[in-house]
């Protein structure tokens, strides 16, 4: 089943869709959670208000990319294969590029550069390289992440959005992130395209896989198997989580209008496990929680959206619980 087909964008914020008539968007990173969202929200866009997007993704699997997108009629939807860990690619001509190239797990046996660094520099590369070769000045939207800020304190409530400063001791997903922005940010970048990389934080809902390291997803697989949900951390730790349809509308009024600022996405609202666990409990098998690894050291990551939110004239219009309950109907109908 089609994402779209059962969640319709309800609030648009001012979205200026006029904007994204006749237009082409290339997705790279086109099948994960945020890729799939986009192109089923891009696609309900055309259906429903006959803008004639065309949207072009590239995938490291083009047969997987061809089974998700099967069933969403995506007439206007072209499927390119090719892995940016092996290197740069032209991409072509496009209104719009969205870089979601980044993995956001590690594989066991993987070198980390290979998973996360090289794989996201390429891609951004081959954006600066493309748009260099054809000189049409492409609106950039770069998706890097809160992670670019390092440990956040539990006593600090809200990452105030602000300049990242690179630690020598980041891992490979967080250098990657932050390279990214570094370099669409370049003079060189600036001469050819106008990027914008707002830092992503949690997010939730359908598509989300249920057996990664989700924890949201574990949760709600823990609850759909009819047991207790059980928290594998820190029951202090903090966590806030945002529902795609206001996520797809935040970038997609980004994309359209970069700003050249420090932003994140995300939720405000923040919950620790415990509580997030007990709520879907209550909302799945009611057999409460179980604690595995209560002493682990708790950890933070929540973001503030106040200049994100001043620059855009966005909020967050689904709460957690309905969204969880929206999720759970999604699942419970496949």
């Amino acid at each position: 089943m089609a994402l779209m087909d059962r969640f319709d964008l309800d609030s648009l914020q001012g979205l200026e869709i006029s904007k994204l008539r006749n237009s082409s968007i290339c997705i790279l990173g086109g099948t994960g959670f945020i890729g799939t969202w986009l192109v089923s929200t891009l696609n309900q866009l055309n259906r429903l208000h006959g803008l004639n997007i065309d949207i072009t993704i590239y995938t490291r699997n083009k047969v997987k990319a061809l089974n998700k997108f099967a069933k969403g009629n995506c007439d206007r939807l072209t499927i390119r294969e090719f892995d940016f860990l092996h290197g740069t690619c032209t991409l072509g001509v496009f209104d719009f590029i969205i870089n979601g190239a980044t993995p956001t797990s590690s594989k066991p046996g993987f070198n980390t550069k290979d998973i996360f660094f090289h794989p996201t520099m390429n891609a951004v590369h081959s954006i600066i390289g493309t748009a260099k070769l054809v000189q049409n000045s492409p609106r950039v939207l770069n998706l890097s992440s809160g992670a670019v800020y390092g440990h956040q304190p539990l006593e600090v409530s809200n990452q105030l959005e602000r300049k990242a400063n690179f630690l020598d001791q980041a891992d490979d997903y967080q250098q990657a992130k932050y390279s990214s922005e570094l370099a669409l940010s370049s003079p060189e970048a600036l001469q050819v395209l106008l990027p914008i990389s707002p830092r992503l934080f949690a997010f939730y809902g359908p598509g989300l896989p249920l057996d990664k390291h989700f924890a949201i997803g574990n949760f709600v697989r823990d609850g759909l198997s009819g047991g207790p949900i059980r928290v594998q951390g820190s029951p202090d730790t903090r966590r806030s989580y945002m529902f795609p349809t206001d996520l797809v509308v935040w970038l997609l009024k980004s994309v359209i209008d970069p700003k050249i600022e420090n932003v994140n996405i995300g939720s405000e609202i923040s919950m620790t496990m415990l509580d997030l666990a007990s709520m879907i409990s209550q909302l799945t098998s009611k057999k409460g929680v179980t604690l595995i690894n209560p002493s682990t050291p708790a950890s933070n990551y929540v973001p503030s959206t106040e200049v994100f939110r001043s620059i855009y004239g966005v909020n967050e219009t689904i709460g957690l619980e309905n969204g969880i309950k929206l999720w759970l109907e999604w699942l419970l109908n496949q």
